[in-house]
């Protein structure tokens, strides 16, 4: 029996073997090798891209001199922790190696940074065809130093794969991986592209991720702080979480754009927001996971875009979140409403029974689940335009108010209220009529229920005040009815 196979490489026709040129074992070939414990090890600040290198900021400046776009360069490292600071050339890509030790892939690697790794490209014909790489590293800079920085005012493209970025103390100033580039070109920013990376902040005030300007996409891996500090601090930019990614700490979006795909995961352990939206910031949540532990899940001024949302807690600030957030066309939303329609996610609120449109003659219900902790917050308005529900002139409106409220110290108290008002505006600030607040409470703690709840005018708007209890937690229920008539 046979086969139609090629001979062996020792048959017949063994093809001709080539020798090395003399002078280097590897020849200044597309790869450059560091490895200071080869025999053949240039010296450190050696140039020779034949020879081994001892430092990696050595073999980058060697693949430097030789990578073009057309005969890009790969500068692999072999284990071991290299105490230098690098930058990443044009067409170069940095390639770390596996070590013996085990555990998870972002300490698994062999190949060690102590100190920053730096992108600051210029770009040559748009932001596509300049790039660099990096890829299986640990970078771990000093206290107060940056791990990875991409800077500069040229618009480039950087990809980081399967490596660790951490950071121990010095803020957004020294995070774990800094993004502060604010080169464009062609009408596209530097793009930073994480893909299953590990970015941990090791100590209060350590920042995994710091984001001024540019793009940065990360797709799965993880970004964690301490539980203390904010896990990502975006100051403008435009960052994309997907495919699975996980945030463990607060997002504070002070500037710029945020987008959560293909269920991201926002995560905090303790008692902070898991996503804080300033007034200038935007985020998008599209089929994305929210777990808050012990604190609703977003708060801010911000705006907020949200669809096919899964968490196990509503919206720090209703009132923000309203205006934010409405059912619009479609269910995907509208911004910049001067009053805002009940939101469609139970995240929210639960959806309206009536949805029946305002200002006009009509009737709303709301109904809506809060929790004061330490008598915070002590407000709850519906709208945050002034804050409260808006009342049109010409027209009266008649709210009734009901609350359950339910604490459990040592003892159960539970506390019940119903209130009812009138509120109208005849070309002047709302004014509040005749109000007839009924309560009561259980109480087999021998204690005083000291939570109260006050339905009142600010301006045009109807507001209701929640008050709590100092150094204790209260679930509330409040159920809201408007019946509208006047002017539409």
């Amino acid at each position: 029996m046979s086969c139609g196979c090629d001979p062996w490489p020792g048959g017949p026709n063994p093809p001709p073997v080539v020798p090395p040129p003399e002078g280097g074992i590897y020849a200044g070939g597309r790869i450059l090798f560091v490895d200071p414990d080869h025999p053949a090890v240039q010296a450190p600040g050696g140039a020779d891209p034949s020879l081994p290198f001892t430092l990696i900021a050595d073999a980058l400046a060697a693949a430097a001199v030789l990578a073009t776009s057309a005969t890009p360069r790969t500068v692999l490292c072999a284990p071991g922790t290299y105490i230098e600071n690098v930058s990443i050339p044009l067409y170069v890509f940095l390639q770390g190696m596996a070590g013996e030790s085990s555990g998870d892939r972002g300490n698994a690697h062999g190949t060690t940074i102590q100190g920053t790794v730096t992108a600051d490209l210029a770009t040559v014909t748009g932001v596509f065809d300049t790039w660099a790489g990096i890829a299986d590293l640990v970078v771990r800079p000093p206290v107060g130093q940056k791990g990875l920085h991409v800077t500069g005012t040229g618009a480039f493209r950087l990809v980081a794969s399967r490596c660790a970025f951490e950071a121990i103390a010095g803020g957004t100033a020294g995070g774990a991986v800094v993004v502060d580039n604010s080169g464009s070109a062609g009408g596209l920013t530097t793009e930073v592209m994480l893909h299953d990376c590990s970015l941990v902040g090791l100590s209060a005030t350590a920042c995994p991720l710091a984001v001024e300007d540019g793009y940065v996409g990360v797709r799965g891996g993880t970004i964690q702080s301490d539980g203390i500090a904010s896990s990502v601090i975006q100051d403008g930019g435009f960052v994309q979480l997907l495919s699975g990614v996980i945030v463990i700490g607060g997002y504070d979006l002070n500037d710029g754009y945020l987008s959560c795909l293909d269920e991201a995961v926002l995560s905090v352990l303790g008692a902070t927001a898991v996503l804080d939206i300033a007034a200038t910031g935007f985020a998008l949540l599209w089929s994305a996971s929210l777990s808050a532990g012990q604190a609703t899940a977003v708060t801010g001024t911000g705006s907020l875009l949200t669809r096919f949302i899964q968490g196990v807690s509503g919206y720090t600030d209703i009132a923000q979140t309203l205006t934010r957030y409405t059912s619009g066309i479609g269910g995907f939303g509208g911004l910049g409403l001067g009053y805002a329609d009940l939101p469609q996610e139970s995240t929210v609120a639960f959806q309206a029974q009536n949805s029946a449109g305002y200002p006009g003659s009509n009737t709303k219900y709301v109904y809506l689940r809060k929790t004061t902790a330490d008598a915070i917050p002590t407000a709850i308005d519906l709208v945050s335009a002034g804050g409260g529900w808006p009342v049109v002139d010409d027209t009266a409106v008649k709210v009734s108010l009901d609350v359950v409220a339910y604490k459990d110290a040592g003892g159960t108290e539970v506390f019940g209220c119903h209130q009812a008002a009138l509120v109208f505006r005849n070309g002047a600030g709302a004014v509040l009529g005749a109000a007839s607040p009924q309560q009561n409470e259980y109480d087999n703690n021998g204690g005083v229920f000291t939570g109260n709840v006050v339905i009142g005018v600010s301006g045009n708007n109807i507001t209701v005040t929640i008050t709590g209890m100092a150094g204790v937690t209260i679930n509330w229920t409040i159920d809201l009815v408007f019946r509208t008539a006047g002017a539409a």
